[in-house]
């Protein structure tokens, strides 16, 4: 499946529209296996796997509502820091290998009249190596994302995602869609994730899921007259799989986990140009195996 790096790319780079003021802690590990190359012949003796933690905290710092309309505007801070290790043994390869994703944005939340809703955000961020954050690690993004509540069981809507991680403007659309089923039943698509969850009680819920996986990020690289030259590298996988919830004190904790198999694990190392890495999408990438995907995050609500 060619088509994995754009499908999946809002979910990759852009932390979200946060939905309530939270903190939020996330851990993601696949094990070790075996690398491949670009015609699949895999290498012997070697060894790759991904590991990934972040910290997500959005904090309200204006709230307005008017109780006649039945409409509210919300603004509030968001920051999102994760840390990915790729780590590669007996692997020729000038892939990085310890990431660091930092964002601030200002959000903005909006109930409007008439069941619609709208989220914004801007800020700015630095997708880099570790040892290697500088001025071209840093890129700005804004998104905008509207919906409508119909008959309280559905919401429809779109969102827009804007960034210069190519260089130059990019825009990336993104569907909004969930539908509830039943009294317990609830199918969601957004943000590069599928799920259908069943919630079973008002502490238990579980959900099968489908999502995007993995780190995009900047990087520099020499070209063979030593020259740097700026870079994107994509280290991507889908994600199948189960995802218990227990939530405490009426959804003010909530610990999740996802636990289920990592498949089409492709790495991209392209040039900072997004027609050069839409035709990357058309080549062979190397890859590793299929294998084991488990993640578990704690999310608490301060109010």
């Amino acid at each position: 499946m060619r088509f994995i790096g754009l499908a999946f790319l809002f979910c990759l780079i852009f932390p979200g529209i946060v939905a309530a003021q939270f903190f939020s802690v996330e851990g993601a590990f696949v094990p070790t296996t075996s690398y491949h190359k670009k015609s699949g012949e895999e290498i012997k003796n070697s060894e790759a796997n991904y590991r990934h933690f972040s910290v997500s905290a959005a904090m309200p710092f204006y709230f307005s509502r008017d109780s006649v309309n039945q409409t509210f505007s919300v603004w509030m801070g968001v920051v999102n820091a994760g840390y990915t290790q790729l780590p590669f043994e007996n692997i020729p390869t000038d892939f990085p290998e310890e990431i660091i994703r930092t964002f601030l944005l200002i959000n903005n939340m909006q109930k409007l009249k008439g069941n619609n809703y709208l989220s914004t955000s801007l800020g700015f961020g630095i997708m880099g190596e570790r040892e290697h954050i500088n001025q071209h690690t840093l890129i700005f993004m804004t998104g905008i994302n509207y919906y409508k509540k119909f008959w309280d069981a559905l919401e429809l809507g779109a969102g827009l995602f804007v960034t210069n991680m190519f260089g130059s403007i990019f825009l990336f659309p993104m569907p909004h869609f969930q539908l509830q089923l039943g009294k317990k039943t609830i199918f969601k698509f957004n943000q590069g994730e599928t799920s259908l969850e069943i919630n079973f009680s008002e502490i238990f819920s579980t959900a099968i899921v489908y999502k995007g996986s993995g780190t995009f990020t900047l990087v520099q690289r020499s070209d063979s007259e030593g020259d740097r030259e700026k870079k994107i590298f994509q280290a991507s996988q889908q994600v199948f799989g189960l995802r218990p919830k227990f939530k405490f004190k009426k959804g003010k904790y909530v610990i999740s986990s996802v636990i289920g198999q990592a498949y089409n694990r492709n790495y991209r190392l392209v040039d900072r140009k997004f027609t050069t890495y839409i035709r990357s999408m058309f080549k062979d990438t190397p890859y590793t195996e299929e294998e084991f995907y488990v993640s578990l995050q704690f999310n608490y609500r301060f109010f």
